[in-house]
C-alpha cells in the first residue's frame, strides 16, 4: 500500500478542546498548523513527533479558541500566518479581551495574508453570523464533493460528509428539508 500524499494529526487544545490540526506532505515533510488556539507546548510536541517542518500557520476563522495563540506560535516558528477571512479582523483585534473572558491567552495580530471564507457548521449566533448563509454554504460547497469525503471539524472527531448528511441535527438532509 502506498503512503497517502497528505497526512494530518489532530491536537486538541484549550479547555474548549478545539482541534488544532497539523497537515503535511508525506514526500517533503513540509507542514502547516491550522487553528493554533492555545497550548503551544502541546502543539510543538506534536510537530516534533510528526518530524515535520512547519511553513505556515493557517486560520479558518478568528475565534479565540482557533486563533488565540497563532501569533506567538508563528513568531516562535518564524512562519507567516494566512487567514482568516478579511471579515474576521474584528475577532483578531479582540483576542486579548476574549481570552480574558474564556481564560485562554489571546494575542491580537494582523495576518500576513487573509484567506477566503471558510465553510463551517459552527456558530451562526455570534456577531456577523448568518444561519441562512451558513446552511447555504454547507449545501453548495462540501456536500457536492461526495458522502465519502472525510473532514476534520473545529471541535470533535473527524467525520465524513455522508455521516453529517445523515446524522447532524443542524445540516442533515432531513433537517434541511424541514427548514
Amino acid at each position: 500500500m502506498t503512503e497517502p500524499a497528505l497526512r494530518a494529526m489532530i491536537v486538541p487544545v484549550t479547555a474548549i478542546e478545539q482541534n488544532c490540526t497539523i497537515v503535511w506532505c508525506t514526500a517533503t515533510r513540509k507542514a502547516a498548523v491550522i487553528d493554533p488556539g492555545g497550548d503551544i507546548p502541546r502543539i510543538k510536541a506534536a510537530i516534533a513527533q510528526a518530524g515535520v517542518t512547519v511553513e505556515k500557520v493557517l486560520l479558518t476563522h478568528g475565534h479565540i479558541d482557533h486563533a488565540g495563540e497563532a501569533k506567538p506560535l508563528a513568531d516562535e516558528l518564524g512562519v507567516p500566518i494566512e487567514g482568516p477571512h478579511e471579515d474576521d479582523r474584528f475577532w483578531l483585534a479582540r483576542l486579548a479581551d476574549d481570552g480574558r473572558n474564556w481564560g485562554i491567552r489571546g494575542v491580537p495580530f494582523e495576518p500576513d495574508r487573509c484567506g477566503r471564507s471558510q465553510v463551517s457548521a459552527g456558530r451562526a449566533d455570534l456577531p456577523q453570523g448568518s444561519p441562512q448563509q451558513l446552511l447555504e454554504s454547507v449545501v453548495t460547497e462540501p456536500w457536492p464533493l461526495g458522502d465519502d469525503v472525510p473532514f476534520i471539524p473545529g471541535h470533535g472527531k473527524a467525520s465524513t460528509f455522508g455521516h453529517e448528511r445523515q446524522w447532524n441535527m443542524f445540516v442533515s438532509d432531513e433537517a434541511l428539508s424541514a427548514a
